[in-house]
């Protein structure tokens, strides 16, 4: 029997890390295990809607993800004053991202998550137990 994975990856966290290391991730290897496991790899993709871009605008983008297979979940990035007068973009999806694992964990064999975000430690330690 195949084992049942989800991939869980955070959009703006991973695409800054990706960035910062000097790796090029692309996104046809996530759809390789999509069908390495016969369409039994679930992929998420956490997404906001104006901060993560790779290579081209961010809509047509997450069509194409979605299209092919990924459950692309998206909220509106948020800017809000940073009491200095200067405007900060926030852009996490994390509360969503856990959420969704957690749900998830049942109806799973192994998860992997794709970030750069630390405070997702929790998450893998509760999937850990789940």
């Amino acid at each position: 029997m195949t084992e049942r994975i989800a991939l869980f990856i955070d959009g703006s966290n991973f695409h800054q890390t990706v960035k910062g290391l000097c790796f090029n991730v692309t996104i046809g290897g996530y759809s390789r295990i999509r069908q390495a496991r016969h369409g039994r790899a679930n992929i998420l993709l956490y997404a906001d809607q104006r901060g993560w871009r790779i290579q081209q605008p961010s809509e047509p983008l997450l069509d194409w993800l979605d299209y092919n297979g990924f459950a692309v979940r998206t909220k509106p990035a948020k800017e809000v004053d940073d009491g200095d007068g200067r405007r900060k973009t926030k852009r996490s999806m994390g509360v969503e991202l856990a959420i969704d694992a957690l749900e998830l964990a049942r109806h799973i064999d192994h998860a992997f998550l794709f970030s750069g975000d630390g405070d997702l430690q929790t998450v893998v330690l509760a999937l850990q137990w789940a």
